[in-house]
């Protein structure tokens, strides 16, 4: 069960598993996009259709369990999907959880952004055994990694979505291995409750989360850059129009923007826009 790109890799995982059978690919309804509003499928619905594996996308919370009991699965690996998937799922089934943060921090649907913003210097993806909670279930693994200077949203996306897929593969083997007690992997499943210390919640991120403002602090403005690039862009207001900045590095004391995006215009450096405007600099 996914639906963006982050999931893809682990789809894929689950695909190449010589152990596994995956009966089904349970992912959002198709979207319409553009000023044509032409239909667009999921990451996720593309992949399982390249992939030839049964595609589901169900209306309701109804529906997904009356067509999960249909299949009838024995494991329910869950990334990105945008569900919470209902008590009567989680208490009969093992549902499993690849999570883009280092539980308990960060729940919530934009794990990837917030530790971006808040200029962390490591990140990582967590398993959890899932319960009908956001995000709360046990945890069966923890990986972490470091988040470079270099990193913007685009770059650690990646990362992460390749780490997940690894979590997950390490995952399968531990389930199938043979020479594992029945009580030993019990334990394993069951997993760790999450500690009740460090718990946050992803913030919503809308239009006006996306401005870099003038009481924005220094730390506030790099984090907004890195965790906004390449899409959908922080930007400032330059004569009554948008610039996005893409990215930056701080000289001094000050934001300087390396590449940006005036509006309406491609991608430039930022010597380009300046040579373009007579030296008037963005208000960062």
């Amino acid at each position: 069960m996914g639906t963006p790109d982050f999931s893809v890799p682990s789809l894929e995982a689950l695909f190449e598993s010589s152990d596994v059978n995956v009966v089904g690919v349970f992912t959002r309804l198709d979207s319409a996009k553009g000023r044509g509003r032409k239909v667009s499928f999921s990451p996720v619905k593309s992949s399982a259709i390249e992939l030839e594996i049964p595609v589901f996308q169900p209306r309701s919370k109804d529906e997904l369990v009356d067509q999960v009991k249909e299949l009838n699965p024995t494991l329910i690996v869950v990334i990105a999907y945008g569900v919470i998937l209902p008590k009567c799922l989680t208490d009969s089934i093992l549902c499993v959880n690849l999570h883009a943060s280092l539980l308990p921090k960060y729940r919530g649907a934009s794990p990837i952004h917030a530790a971006l913003l808040a200029n962390d210097k490591e990140s990582g993806v967590t398993l959890i055994r899932m319960n009908e909670l956001m995000d709360e279930g046990n945890e069966i693994n923890k990986v972490k990694i470091s988040v470079k200077p270099s990193d913007d949203f685009g770059t650690l996306h990646d990362r992460l979505a390749v780490l997940s897929a690894t979590v997950l593969k390490t995952f399968l083997s531990k389930l199938f291995e043979s020479d594992d007690s029945s009580k030993n992997m019990e334990s394993y499943l069951i997993g760790n409750i999450q500690k009740s210390e460090g718990v946050s919640y992803c913030r919503k991120l809308d239009k006006a989360t996306f401005e870099l403002k003038s009481t924005d602090s220094l730390d506030e403005k790099l984090g907004k850059i890195k965790a906004f690039s390449p899409v959908p862009g922080a930007y400032v207001f330059w004569k009554e129009k948008r610039v996005k900045i893409i990215k930056a590095e701080v000289i001094d004391g000050k934001i300087k923007p390396l590449l940006v995006k005036p509006e309406g215009k491609k991608l430039m450096t930022y010597h380009d826009f300046c040579l373009g405007h007579k030296g008037e600099e963005l208000p960062c």
